[in-house]
């Protein structure tokens, strides 16, 4: 094992702190930790510190406004925060990570299993979705699932957010039956 015969932490950013390593006949690294670090492993720029734009944070901060502020209990809350981070275990997420041999969501076969393909266009969500008295909008079928879902709370009342945040509880929770008991809830189920 190697000694390091130095180790400095220089102050960076205020989010951030940059280490720099030397050792024994290596050559100098660095360590990144905290933000930089992150911007730095998915390709961005050490130095930008604007990479979203103010729309995109207002959006944000509403969205998150709307999920925390719901009187959902936690579970629910917690839930929908996963799916705007995209930390759920989908067929996709899995895959990316070598533990299934495939993408394919497993109920209807027809595409990659991903957040918005479990909350909004698997066959069994449509049809549950064609039942209900809320209106998703179909055109915002290129949005990526967070926008999808501010803009969704964002046209509807607190009442409504609520109910919607219910139904993609209910929609993951109808997924995991079918996943680790074999089998789906009933159509007349998922009518309140």
């Amino acid at each position: 094992m190697m000694e390091l015969a130095e180790f400095q932490q220089f102050p960076y950013h205020a989010q951030t702190e940059l280490i720099v390593c030397r050792g024994k006949g290596i050559t100098p690294f660095l360590i990144l930790q905290g933000v930089a670090g992150y911007r730095l492993l998915h390709g961005g720029d050490l130095h930008n510190h604007s990479h979203d734009s103010n729309n995109q944070v207002s959006s944000n901060k509403k969205l998150f406004q709307c999920i925390w502020q719901s009187s959902m209990p936690p579970k629910i809350k917690i839930r929908s925060w996963r799916f705007t981070q995209n930390f759920i275990p989908t067929q996709h997420n899995l895959y990316i990570k070598h533990v299934f041999a495939t993408m394919l969501c497993l109920r209807c076969s027809s595409a990659a299993e991903t957040t918005i393909h479990v909350i909004r266009d698997c066959v069994l969500t449509k049809d549950v979705r064609r039942s209900l008295v809320i209106t998703w909008p179909e055109q915002c079928n290129e949005m990526d699932f967070k926008n999808w879902l501010a803009y969704l709370l964002g046209s509807h009342n607190a009442a409504d957010c609520n109910l919607i945040l219910i139904i993609i509880w209910a929609l993951w929770y109808n997924r995991n039956i079918f996943y680790h008991a074999g089998f789906s809830r009933s159509f007349n189920w998922w009518v309140f």
